[in-house]
């Protein structure tokens, strides 16, 4: 493969918002209903100003997705807060499909294997048979687009 591919999805949100104390967890999973169907979320006090935890949910396809959560207290009782997804198995499947379905235009893939590299990136490898027969492997990396977004950017560059 002599190109460089390129696939960038659409943006999503980042979730940050300020609220009150009392109605963070509830905030949080009005904010993410529009992504999917919100399992679970629960928010740590580490201090009296900073809380973490997670929300669980359900995307259309019914993946399930982790988002990692972070509130900050603001001015009085309110927090500003913000819940990014995790690279789990439905990220990587993501990217992987991605990836397939435009080398795919190429030739036969013949593998794809992407691996979290932490929560904004991942890295791996592609192999695809063009319509001659020769087997070509790429390097592959893919970054999230923005903060919140499980959309990412991704790069195969042949070895």
């Amino acid at each position: 493969m002599g190109t460089i591919l390129v696939w960038t999805a659409l943006a999503a949100t980042s979730f940050a918002f300020a609220v009150q104390d009392e109605s963070l967890e509830g905030s949080i999973r009005e904010a993410l209903s529009d992504q999917g169907d919100v399992q679970q979320v629960e928010m740590i006090p580490q201090d009296k100003d900073h809380l973490s935890g997670f929300a669980l949910l359900l995307d259309a396809q019914g993946r399930p997705w982790r988002l990692d959560c972070t509130a900050t207290r603001t001015e009085g009782e309110g927090f500003d807060w913000t819940c990014n997804p995790v690279v789990n198995a439905a990220a990587i499947e993501d990217v992987e499909s991605n990836i397939r379905e435009v080398l795919g235009e190429q030739g036969t893939v013949l593998e794809v294997a992407m691996n979290r590299r932490d929560d904004d990136n991942m890295a791996g490898f592609a192999r695809v048979r063009d319509k001659d027969g020769a087997v070509s492997r790429a390097s592959c990396t893919a970054t999230r687009q923005s903060e919140g977004s499980r959309n990412f950017d991704w790069e195969c560059q042949p070895d």
